[in-house]
């Protein structure tokens, strides 16, 4: 797959199947990347530590939903929901460092 500066991609018709729900996200990939440059490092690191701790009464979420996924428990998609708004932290500590190690190797 051949990514242009346009915003156009050349590719064959299989590929195009898999990657069509990804092309607009690739164009914008740019702004998020500004976006995460203007994130200071404490306050990035302070949110995803405080997202990931709390509630800290009776337990974490993240420990109890990992309780639950090793006693095979069921989950709502509210859990799932809970899951990932605990680990957006963490995920936009991971996108940046994703995003720096990348620009230089570039």
């Amino acid at each position: 797959m051949e990514y242009r500066t346009d915003g156009s991609v050349r590719s064959s018709f299989r590929l195009t199947l898999f990657c069509l729900p990804v092309l607009p996200a690739y164009r914008d990939i740019g702004r998020m990347r500004r976006l995460l440059d203007s994130l200071p490092w404490p306050s990035l690191l302070l949110f995803a530590a405080v997202l990931a701790i709390l509630p800290l009464q009776p337990e974490p979420h993240l420990v109890q939903k990992a309780r639950w996924l090793i006693e095979a428990r069921p989950f709502a998609l509210i859990d799932i929901f809970d899951v990932v708004m605990h680990l957006s932290g963490i995920i936009l500590v991971v996108l940046k460092l994703a995003f720096r190690n990348r620009r230089t190797a570039q």
